[in-house]
C-alpha cells in the first residue's frame, strides 16, 4: 500500500505530463517490486513442515483443488470483478482525455485510483472483522457498481464529479485485492486442518493465473471493440500556426490548401 501511494503521488507532485506520468508510475512500480522482494526474502520466515500425505501428480492436484465448490465460485466471482477493474483502469486515460476533456489531469486521476485503494483499506478490514469478509467484499462491489452507473452522467468539463467517481471506484480496489485472497486462505486452512493434501500453493497459483487473465483478456477485447464502433480519436496536440504570416492557429485552406 505504501508503494501504491508513492507511485500515485510521484507524477502528481512532479507535475508530469500524460506520457511522463505513465512512465514514472511504471518505473516506480518496477523499483518498488524489487524493494518488496528484497524485504520479503530478508524478513519473512519459511516454516518447515513435514508432509505425510502422498504427493499427487499435477493433473490429480489440479482436479483436487477445482473439485471444491466454494473455490470454483470464488474464482468465478474474482474473475468477473477483476475483469471490470482492469477495464476501468485501462480505459481511464481515454475517459479523462476524450470525455472529461482534462488531458492535463490524467496523472491526477490515476493517482486518485491508487491512493484511494490504499486509503480506504482499513475500512474494508474493519467491515470484514465486524461482519464477514464476504460482506466486506460484496459492499465494495455494490459501491463500485453504483459509482460506475454514474459515469454516463459525467460529461465534458465535469472534473469535480469525475474526481469523486474515481475516488469511489478506487476506494473499492483494496477490497478486491485482499478479500478474495483472504477468503482463499480460509478455504486452504480448512482443507489442511481436515487432513487433506497441502495444496495451498496450487490454490494460489490457479487464482493468480485467473488474475492475470482478467487483466490481459479484457483489454485485448476492449480496444478492438472501440475500433469497431468507430472510436479512432487522435491524442491531443498543441495548436500551431500554419506559417509565420498566418493569423490562425489551425491549418487553413489559404495557407495549407
Amino acid at each position: 500500500m505504501v508503494g501504491a501511494v508513492f507511485a500515485a503521488a510521484l507524477p502528481f507532485i512532479l507535475g508530469y505530463s500524460v506520457g511522463e506520468a505513465l512512465n514514472a508510475i511504471a518505473w516506480s512500480i518496477i523499483a518498488l517490486c524489487f524493494i518488496g522482494l528484497i524485504l520479503f526474502l530478508s524478513f519473512v520466515p519459511t516454516p518447515v513442515r513435514a508432509i505425510e500425505s502422498p504427493r499427487l501428480t499435477a493433473i490429480a492436484a489440479l482436479k483436487s483443488v477445482l473439485s471444491d465448490r466454494r473455490y470454483r465460485y470464488l474464482l468465478g466471482s474474482f474473475l468477473i470483478v477483476q475483469t471490470a477493474n482492469s477495464l476501468v483502469a485501462g480505459l481511464m486515460v481515454l475517459y479523462v482525455i476524450h470525455i472529461v476533456g482534462a488531458t492535463e489531469l490524467v496523472g491526477l486521476f490515476l493517482g486518485i485510483l491508487l491512493f484511494s485503494s490504499a486509503a480506504f483499506l482499513p475500512l474494508w478490514i474493519y467491515l470484514s472483522k465486524r461482519y464477514s469478509k464476504r460482506t466486506s467484499w460484496m459492499t465494495a462491489i455494490l459501491l463500485c457498481a453504483t459509482a460506475l452507473a454514474l459515469v454516463p452522467f459525467v460529461g465534458r468539463g465535469d472534473v469535480t464529479a469525475a474526481i469523486i467517481v474515481s475516488l469511489i471506484i478506487g476506494s473499492t480496489f483494496g477490497a478486491d485485492a485482499i478479500m478474495p485472497t483472504s477468503m482463499l486462505a480460509d478455504i486452504v486452512y480448512e482443507k489442511e486442518r481436515d487432513g487433506n493434501n497441502r495444496l495451498g500453493g496450487l490454490y494460489l497459483a490457479v487464482k493468480n493465473s485467473v488474475s492475470k487473465l482478467s487483466f490481459i483478456v479484457p483489454m485485448g477485447l476492449a480496444f478492438p471493440v472501440l475500433g469497431y464502433i468507430g472510436f479512432e480519436k487522435p491524442g491531443p496536440t498543441v495548436p500551431t500556426r500554419c506559417s509565420p504570416s498566418c493569423s490562425s492557429i489551425r491549418p487553413c485552406r489559404s495557407c495549407c490548401g
